[in-house]
């Protein structure tokens, strides 16, 4: 039973990667090719990135012969990604899978499905850690002579790192899973903490080239600071190829906790799993009942699943919260922009071109109506057999979308007037193009509807329909842009531009629109 249940995980473990879909099997090969590409830019920009900033140690460390802080750092930096990359994943996967209690009432030994999620999170270990040991091992590579000891001790220690990783990644999902059952709104718990996640997360990208910095020229200080931290010296010097009785102390105490905490799961997974946790109770109060009409029932569905879906919202909302960031730092960076301006004025003649621009950018990824459909799932068959028509539904959920893009693009381009006069042209054109992806995403989304999903997160992050819709908005911009830099910059003025922009979104909305209405809510109708 061990094997089928490694099966079952390793098959969704590749379909993560490939966007495979049951029942579109004959036709899903281009699907595959091109989500698997798309995951695999994903991971060389990380490398990029990590390969960058170990570069600017290596060779820093190598002259001051500090090959086992560089390799400490190393292993930090990649059990850190390990564990914050893999946390939310334990906590679905170890304690609230939905077939938790339907794979217990089979005849399958319950370390049996504990040991089956947990090869699928170490394989998602060994993902994130793979994106940073390559990186650390060229650059040092490039930088000095690595030992044959060092390679060896190098390999063996990325799984072992893997290992300890998921030790405590578990332990952390173990305790989210703990207090999450005491809150009552588990979405907004849920949204609140991935936001400061980001943020914390952006802060550190933003300055990481002065932390990079600081850390080449305090070397000797730093290697003082750790040698007291046995473990991380002993994987330094492990990797470093010093010391082989500190590739043994290292192996032991990484696995050492991966056996305790999996011996401890593996003999409390049945109660942890099963135990029903008490809520806060929800005092009744006595409410008038308000009734609406069906175009405004449906909004509101589509409103209440949005916010009650933390992967929906956090996935596909964050372009406005970025978008309303940004506006706010070009009101606040106002002096600097107008002084940049003032010495670049040919630069100035082209503002509210990229402006505009701009704002398309963060618009298509603001993108709720590509998957929209596709959350409909199985369920799909009781909006279809409801007295509403399916032009109806869908202008529900193109009516969401709109009700939280539109006032996003509005606020943006308000905030060009602060260093441009066509502030207007902008917000025309910005809402034009907000109206073009969100019809044109349901479009897609209609279109290349991924219905028999398993998780929720499939039919968002997986989605064919997001990522077509995501590319065409952006194929959009940058053939606009270039027409601009190599053409029509020197031929027309910024305002007949955004003129013309504006003509060609409107067109494109209306032809959308028309067929949302027509051949698309026939599509629609006979979904699944």
């Amino acid at each position: 039973m061990l094997k089928t249940l490694l099966r079952v995980r390793l098959a969704a473990f590749a379909a993560y990667f490939t966007g495979a879909s049951r029942s579109q099997k004959k036709r899903s090969g281009a699907q595959k090719i091109g989500m698997l590409l798309l995951m695999l830019y994903c991971f060389a920009a990380f490398g990029m990135l990590f390969y960058t900033s170990f570069s600017a140690l290596a060779g820093v460390y190598a002259k001051l012969s500090l090959g086992w802080l560089y390799f400490a750092m190393y292993a930090v930096a990649a059990f850190a990604l390990m564990v914050f990359g893999t946390v939310f994943t334990a906590k679905a996967q170890l304690f609230e899978a939905k077939d938790n209690e339907l794979l217990l009432s089979l005849p399958v030994r319950p370390r049996d499905i504990l040991a089956s999620r947990m090869v699928s999170l170490l394989l998602w270990n060994l993902l994130f850690g793979l994106m940073v040991a390559v990186p650390a091992l060229l650059a040092w590579t490039q930088a000095a002579r690595l030992p044959a000891l060092g390679f060896v001790s190098f390999i063996l220690l990325l799984p072992a790192l893997a290992c300890f990783s998921l030790a405590v990644t578990s332990l952390l999902a173990w305790a989210l899973s703990l207090l999450g059952s005491r809150v009552r709104n588990k979405s907004l718990a849920t949204i609140i903490g991935s936001v400061v996640f980001l943020g914390l997360y952006f802060a550190v990208i933003f300055r990481m080239n002065s932390y990079i910095t600081q850390l080449a020229q305090n070397g000797a200080q730093i290697a003082a600071a750790l040698s007291g931290a046995k473990v991380l010296v002993w994987l330094g010097r492990a990797m470093a190829g010093e010391s082989a009785p500190a590739l043994v102390w290292s192996l032991l105490a990484t696995l050492a906790p991966f056996g305790l905490v999996s011996w401890l799961l593996s003999r409390s997974f049945t109660r942890i799993v099963t135990t029903k946790r008490g809520l806060p109770k929800v005092r009744y109060e006595e409410k008038a009942l308000r009734t609406a009409s069906a175009d405004t029932a449906l909004v509101r569905r589509e409103l209440r699943r949005l916010g009650a879906n933390p992967t929906y919202l956090l996935n596909s909302g964050l372009g406005v919260l970025f978008l309303l960031a940004a506006a706010v730092v070009l009101v606040i960076k106002r002096d600097v922009i107008l002084d940049v301006l003032a010495q670049m004025p040919e630069l100035a003649s082209s503002l509210p071109v990229f402006l505009a621009l701009a704002i398309g950018g963060m618009l298509g990824m603001t993108l709720f109506t590509p998957s929209s459909v596709s959350l409909e799932g199985r369920n799909l068959w009781i909006l279809q057999s409801m007295p509403v028509s399916g032009a109806q539904v869908l202008r529900a959920k193109l009516r969401m979308a709109d009700l939280l893009t539109l006032p996003a693009a509005v606020i943006a381009s308000v905030c060009c007037a602060c260093v441009t006069e066509l502030s207007p042209l902008i917000l025309l054109d910005s809402v034009l193009f907000a109206r073009f992806a969100n019809v044109l995403g349901l479009r897609e989304g209609i279109v290349h509807a991924k219905l028999d999903w398993s998780n929720e997160a499939q039919a968002v992050k997986q989605s064919w329909a997001v990522m077509l819709t995501m590319l065409v908005c952006w194929g959009v911009l940058l053939a606009a842009g270039a027409a601009w830099l190599m053409w029509l910059a020197e031929l027309v003025s910024p305002e007949a531009f955004l003129l013309g922009f504006g003509a060609v979104l409107l067109f494109l909305d209306t032809l959308l629109l028309r067929w949302l209405q027509t051949a698309g809510a026939e599509r629609f109708s006979r979904l699944g």
